[in-house]
């Protein structure tokens, strides 16, 4: 599992608290990514539709 959050890196980036988790690898299922946003007043990953 594979994180990635672009506002630490680019300040002006309109994806603010946006974090970005990949599944790269699964020996027999699928693999892709989830989008949800990092609550940093909590330290908690919400889903966001």
């Amino acid at each position: 599992m594979l994180m990635y959050r672009e506002d630490p890196y680019n300040k002006e980036t309109e994806h603010k608290d946006m974090t970005e988790i990949q599944s790269a690898k699964h020996r027999n299922g699928p693999v892709g990514g989830i989008k949800l946003r990092f609550l940093k007043e909590y330290g908690k990953f919400i889903y966001e539709e």
